[in-house]
């Protein structure tokens, strides 16, 4: 009976043990570093299969990771190199002062440039002396550098009849290079009728972390 069942089905068993005898040995006989991209099927590798934390980035191609694939916020000032962001872009305000116009009425007031020789920190301030007054409204007054407005720089505007120094001041974050700033006047609802400028200014600049 055995005899009779063994010779019946012996192609059976035969093909049986050559599938699992190949099958074991060609993986056995894979070596260390032998699967290459070209042998990997497309799409072979997917998310699932890779280990949490296990590519580091040297395993990463070049430009594989664009900004079109990092999501909105994620980034900190943390995750960048000095001086990637553009010049201006990075503020701490000092003072209690409010946001100057983006777009002042005259904005090329006692300038002053000065160059950094890295990319960082710098305290700004000016000590001005002047009096400006609006046909309507009150005039403002703001700080800006290299065309952006400063914020916490803004405040009111000395009138024709007053006299006293403003001292706008805060912290900005630039590039290293050359940069230009510059007091800018603004009367939201009118003109300026009048006012005496500049009587006097000092600019102070101080790089951090020397």
């Amino acid at each position: 009976m055995l005899l009779t069942h063994l010779r019946r089905n012996v192609v059976a068993y035969l093909a049986l043990i050559v599938a699992l005898t190949t099958g074991t040995a060609y993986a056995a006989g894979l070596a260390n570093g032998s699967v290459t991209n070209q042998k990997l099927a497309k799409n072979a590798v997917t998310s699932p299969k890779i280990k949490k934390g296990s590519v580091k980035r040297s395993d990463l191609h070049k430009k594989a990771v664009t900004g079109a694939v990092v999501k909105d916020g994620s980034l900190t000032k943390s995750d960048l190199a000095p001086g990637t962001l553009p010049e201006a872009d990075l503020f701490h305000v000092v003072n209690n002062g409010t946001m100057p116009a983006s777009s002042p009425d005259s904005s090329g007031h006692l300038t002053a440039q000065m160059t950094m020789p890295r990319a960082g920190e710098i305290f700004v301030r000016l000590d001005a002396a002047f009096t400006r007054s609006c046909s309507s409204g009150v005039g403002r007054f703001g700080l800006y550098v290299d065309g952006f407005p400063i914020p916490g720089t803004g405040n009111q505007t000395p009138g024709a009849g007053d006299r006293y120094t403003v001292t706008p001041s805060a912290l900005v974050e630039l590039s290293k290079g050359l940069h230009t700033f510059a007091l800018g006047l603004d009367c939201p609802d009118g003109d300026f009728t009048g006012g005496a400028f500049p009587l006097s200014h000092t600019w102070t600049f101080l790089l951090q972390g020397e």
